[in-house]
């Protein structure tokens, strides 16, 4: 692990390298049998109710009373004060970065398959039970904008596919409303903390609860595809403590 990597931040980890594997053959498998679709049809989309909502932000809708979005695990209500507060944080993305929100795909695997990998993990990493989950993210004008990650602080990234694009995560520089359905940050009031380049074929503890984002290097051929073994609860510097202190 570089000296960079270790004094990123005096308080925060964001990317760190780890020797935790799988199988070559398990990661070939996922890949090639979960291939995410990007259709606006699209019917597994893990965060229906986000979908929805992104929908109406990017579309301008207007309401004049409150809403119910709703799927098979919650119900969100969508007042017009609160949708008017997501499309100004949109909006000011759109002015400030000129870029629109990306599509992005999680797609949780079958519960078979998700143990399988569990099973593959050390016994501490098992008994905190992760969701293991196919992602994959199409920039628009080239970038991830920057956002906080749902229903997971820290996940075993792997990359599947890849246009070198460089990650980048954010601090905040000023106080802005925060949502648990919405987790776009107001790019007014953030600043850069820490860039890399992920490589393929490396397996890292990812920080998902810091906002960051995604980045071209250079033209953009295809979207950006992942494999996470994702934890709810526990931060990158716990996953990391706990992964070294199942190899000793």
């Amino acid at each position: 692990m570089s000296i960079q990597q270790l004094c990123v931040n005096m308080h925060v980890m964001y990317l760190i390298p780890t020797d935790f594997h799988l199988p070559f053959k398990l990661i070939w498998q996922l890949h090639k049998e979960t291939q995410v679709s990007f259709s606006n049809d699209d019917t597994e989309n893990r965060n229906p109710i986000y979908k929805q909502l992104n929908q109406m932000v990017v579309q301008n809708v207007t309401l004049d009373q409150p809403i119910q979005l709703v799927d098979q695990l919650e119900i969100l209500t969508v007042t017009p004060e609160l949708l008017e507060k997501l499309k100004q944080r949109y909006q000011t993305l759109v002015r400030e970065w000129s870029v629109n929100y990306a599509p992005f795909r999680e797609k949780p695997l079958p519960l078979s398959v998700q143990q399988q990998v569990r099973d593959c993990l050390p016994q501490q990493l098992q008994a905190l039970n992760p969701t293991v989950a196919i992602q994959s993210k199409k920039g628009v004008n080239g970038i991830i904008a920057p956002h906080r990650d749902h229903a997971r602080t820290a996940s075993l990234f792997f990359l599947l596919e890849s246009n070198n694009e460089e990650t980048v995560w954010w601090e905040k520089t000023g106080n802005f409303e925060e949502f648990d359905f919405f987790r776009f940050a107001d790019v007014t009031k953030i600043k850069r903390a820490h860039s890399e380049i992920i490589k393929q074929n490396q397996w890292y503890i990812f920080n998902n609860a810091e906002y960051h984002s995604v980045h071209p290097t250079g033209p953009s051929q295809g979207p950006r595809t992942t494999l996470c073994i994702e934890f709810n609860g526990v931060s990158a510097d716990k996953l990391n403590s706990l992964i070294n202190n199942e190899k000793h």
